[in-house]
């Protein structure tokens, strides 16, 4: 909208449907999933299993992520759910986002090795296949 004239970048991220399955078997995963209206992200970090909602906050860093399952020799079990604290400034935001607001399209520098897609309907096809997870 304030970007310039230019086309538009879309940078794409992991969502971490590969531990889409989780969200059946783990009922706070589920239940933050359904309250994110789809726009959530799943990812394990070290043993535990984090749900983050992506109305809020920039990648990598949302307000709202919570961790919901840990590793065992079983697969994912649930725990009580804890939010995951995040950095809510990251070197390098507020000039990336007042030079986009001037109309100087700029990357993000916290954008970190992005997969770039020239459009949505190619955007898929960009990002590596991951081996599905156990929950």
């Amino acid at each position: 909208m304030l970007g310039g004239e230019g086309a538009a970048q879309i940078h794409l991220h992991p969502s971490g449907q590969d531990l889409a399955a989780c969200l059946d078997r783990i009922a706070a995963a589920g239940t933050l999933a359904a309250f994110t209206k789809g726009f959530y992200r799943l990812e394990q970090v070290a043993d535990e299993l984090l749900v983050a909602d992506l109305r809020m906050g920039l990648t990598p860093n949302y307000v709202f992520r919570f961790a919901v399952a840990r590793w065992s020799a079983e697969g994912f079990q649930p725990i009580a759910p804890r939010r995951v604290p995040s950095a809510r400034r990251v070197e390098g935001d507020f000039a990336w986002l007042t030079a986009n607001l001037g109309g100087t399209a700029s990357p993000r520098p916290a954008e970190v090795n992005p997969t770039v897609a020239p459009s949505m309907a190619q955007a898929d096809a960009l990002l590596p296949a991951t081996p599905p997870r156990s929950c």
